[in-house]
């Protein structure tokens, strides 16, 4: 065992985050629409609620997340500003 290494092991992580992104990205350029979040999941609650919220790095403002069966469905819903009402 080296007890002064010149190079730090990579990181194991299970972060998708350019992988999310593109999937977001998929997801914004079909809004309304449901998609099967593509990554197995031990908890799917835990999954939709960061995915809801915003905790996942490429999901944010507009996006929606389910669970029905534990399978983690997820769209991206603009939300539209309120119409302006002109009449004085």
């Amino acid at each position: 065992m080296c007890t002064n290494p010149t190079q730090l092991p990579p990181p194991q992580t299970r972060a998708r985050e350019r992988e999310n992104r593109q999937f977001a990205e998929k997801l914004r350029s079909r809004p309304g629409q449901w998609a099967v979040y593509p990554w197995p999941t031990r908890h799917p609650h835990s999954t939709k609620h960061r995915l809801r919220t915003g905790m996942a790095a490429a999901f944010g403002s507009g996006f929606e997340s389910e669970v029905r069966a534990g399978v983690v469905y997820v769209r991206y819903s603009p939300q539209r500003p309120p119409a302006l009402d002109l009449i004085a």
